[in-house]
């Protein structure tokens, strides 16, 4: 492949140029023509997320932040507003 400078290309590192594509790759998963057309980059990307995001045996029993919380309008009824 021919790596000589042209007139307004950017130089970039091999780190930065795969770290782009892998960022592409990413973004172009979520489109449903792209997935419809390229499953096989698509199932690419679904093997490289899945060392980084391990599926759990088990299923934890401790309620979630979202279910212990009350919703924002809830707590803000009592408060008053602040005089100067």
């Amino acid at each position: 492949m021919d790596t000589s400078p042209t007139t307004g290309s950017v130089t970039t590192t091999v780190a930065e140029k795969q770290k782009l594509a892998n960022a592409s790759l990413a973004f172009n998963c979520k489109n449903a023509a792209f997935r419809k057309l390229f499953p096989e980059y698509v199932q690419k990307y679904e093997e490289q997320q899945l060392p980084l995001h391990p599926v759990s045996e088990q299923v934890s029993s401790v309620p979630t932040q979202v279910e212990n919380s009350t919703p924002l309008s809830d707590g803000l009824n009592g408060v008053e507003p602040r005089k100067d």
